[in-house]
């Protein structure tokens, strides 16, 4: 019968890593998941501390920032994308600047009852590409793209017996962060334990608050300024450029990861050179297409209000890059179809495509 062995690290140097030594040799990511100090000292059942608050703020702060290793993560990632790049698989990243906090992987198994998506490699908080296509084809929906085309663009929403699985034409990566990110513990305070653990039928003013700590991406301020790289796959450069407008949309508006109610998880898109929204030359006196979409909604339109005015629309649309003609021309589709007869849709479509180009 075959034996399996395996190497466990020495004794003597997680306890040093245990200890703060040697820490800049460590993965953050893996001493977060495997050798965080939360435990006491029994040797057989070990407990976890009750109050956490120290030991995360600890690790939130001890640990170092090795910019070399997001650097040459990005690098990979660029290369990678360039081999596989193909005229009819298109790829482009765009770079969004943090705007407070981001809660990411808060529902991840962890001891201290709130996880963290950390990158096993580079031990980086991360935004999985999974996490990033979820949130554009809300922006889709938020937006009021038609059913069909979100579909086309991301695949079914549910998989059933007559919808069976199929592939969106949008390929989504993982994102990550530009410089390496500071982190922060922020805390939950739950006024009624007994209560939401269904241990007490009514909730107290006498109930003592038990607060939750969890760790947190610090950003907003000028020395916590941290931004992150997306990149999306499509099969032609339309896709590419609605793909992108639902990454602003979704990032701007709605927000990524846990606790976006309250703010956590917006992005704005940078200015940094080479990493431009749209990748177009782009004159002083363009319009941008929220611009544009602000303007429609103030006149109207899809309400049945100023019918006669519709003429205002293509020379609206002539102002735009021309990269986000296609996109605004779907936003009028999806807005007016239940304004409009589906003949009367078609021609006004055709006239401001025949006027986009």
């Amino acid at each position: 019968m075959a034996k399996t062995f395996c190497l466990a690290p020495a004794r003597n140097a997680v306890n040093a890593l245990l200890q703060g030594k040697g820490r800049h040799h460590a993965n953050r990511g893996l001493v977060w998941e495997r050798y965080l100090p939360i435990w006491d000292e029994q040797p057989v059942q070990p407990q976890r501390v009750d109050f956490l608050q120290p030991e995360l703020t600890t690790f939130a702060e001890q640990f170092p920032y090795p910019e070399n290793h997001l650097a040459e993560r990005a690098q990979r990632i660029e290369r990678a994308l360039r081999h596989i790049e193909r005229p009819y698989r298109l790829f482009v990243t765009r770079e969004f600047e943090l705007m407070w906090r981001l809660a990411c992987g808060l529902g991840n198994d962890h001891p201290t009852g709130n996880g963290f998506a950390f990158d096993t490699l580079t031990g980086a908080p991360y935004l999985a590409g999974s996490a990033v296509k979820g949130l554009c084809r809300q922006a889709a929906a938020f937006i009021g793209w038609p059913s069909m085309q979100i579909e086309q663009l991301f695949g079914p929403d549910r998989i059933t017996a007559n919808e069976p699985a199929r592939q969106g034409d949008l390929i989504f990566f993982d994102a990550f962060p530009r410089q390496w990110p500071k982190l922060s513990v922020d805390v939950i305070n739950n006024h009624h334990p007994d209560y939401y653990a269904r241990t007490s039928n009514v909730p107290r003013e006498t109930d003592s608050p038990r607060p939750a700590f969890f760790l947190t991406v610090k950003g907003g301020a000028v020395e916590d300024v941290v931004s992150f790289v997306f990149s999306i796959g499509a099969n032609s450069k339309e896709q590419l450029d609605s793909a992108v407008i639902l990454l602003q949309e979704g990032l701007g508006r709605l927000g990524i990861g846990a606790k976006t109610a309250v703010g956590y998880g917006v992005f704005k898109a940078t200015s940094t050179p080479g990493s431009p929204v749209v990748s177009v030359q782009k004159s002083q006196t363009s319009d941008s297409y929220e611009t544009f979409r602000k303007w429609f909604d103030g006149q109207g339109y899809a309400r049945g209000q100023k019918r006669g005015e519709l003429d205002q629309i293509p020379k609206r649309l002539a102002r735009l890059v021309v990269d986000q003609r296609e996109v605004a021309i779907r936003y009028f589709e999806a807005q007016m179809h239940k304004t409009l007869t589906a003949s009367d849709l078609q021609k006004w479509l055709d006239k401001l495509r025949a006027a986009g180009t």
